[in-house]
């Protein structure tokens, strides 16, 4: 008995030490350098318009920031509103669960200026493009607050997105389809998503955003089940032993 046990921990040992470490992933910037950013996809309403983005290189919290343009067309004939959505991508930044570890969940923060807004500002939010198909969290309004400001989201699941779709002539939130934070999916790019409407004139506003952070929290491996595993049984072998 003793040596079956001994033999059972030798081998769960080794089946640990033979296993991948995950560790959480964390993507950052405060520099918005303009070849790290793109507005890698556009969705727009009706008449739509247009989404742009530059660094600013004083006046961020602190240093460098991008300052980003969402601009919306006039109202085309008999139509109800024009609004625009641009995916602003970290180029490069990309987590890929089938070598990095399945997501459990994801924490956000990003810091925003407003600097020409109206109303309730511009929209935004973090953003996930995934086998072509870009996913986003239910806007957050910039509003016309003044000075710097804090955004955070901690825990956001893969249920918590929508898929975004094109649909000529609207664009919607799509909540009955999500990312695949699984093992099995496929890379996933980063960023934020920035979007204006107008039911009236056509407008531009313009907001900073700084100190945008995404980090990805690993799913545990089945080598933390071993290793408690591995307890027990080292506890069953003393008493044993004993």
């Amino acid at each position: 008995m003793r040596l079956c046990i001994t033999s059972l921990l030798m081998a769960l040992i080794a089946t640990v030490a033979a296993a991948p470490v995950r560790a959480d992933v964390t993507f950052s910037d405060g520099t918005f350098n303009n070849a790290d950013w793109q507005v890698s996809m556009l969705f727009q309403s009706y008449n739509g318009g247009s989404v742009t983005g530059s660094q600013v290189a004083a006046g961020g919290n602190p240093g460098t920031y991008r300052s980003i343009n969402t601009s919306v067309n006039p109202l085309a004939a008999g139509t109800p509103y024009s609004n625009v959505l641009g995916f602003n991508q970290r180029l490069g930044d990309t987590y890929d669960p089938s070598s990095q570890g399945a997501i459990g969940s994801l924490d956000f923060s990003i810091d925003f200026l407003n600097i020409n807004v109206f109303g309730n500002g511009q929209g935004f939010e973090l953003a996930l493009s995934q086998n072509g198909s870009l996913f986003g969290l239910l806007p957050h309004n910039t509003l016309t607050v003044g000075g710097w400001q804090h955004f955070s989201l901690t825990g956001v699941t893969a249920n918590d997105f929508y898929q975004i779709t094109s649909a000529p002539p609207i664009y919607m939130f799509d909540g009955t389809h999500h990312p695949d934070f699984s093992s099995s999916g496929a890379p996933i790019s980063v960023g934020f998503y920035t979007a204006t409407a107008t039911t009236d004139v056509p407008f531009t506003l313009t907001a900073g955003y700084d100190n945008w952070s995404v980090t990805a929290h690993t799913v545990p491996e089945p080598s933390t089940f071993l290793l408690l595993a591995l307890g027990a049984l080292a506890s069953l072998a003393t008493r044993w032993s004993r």
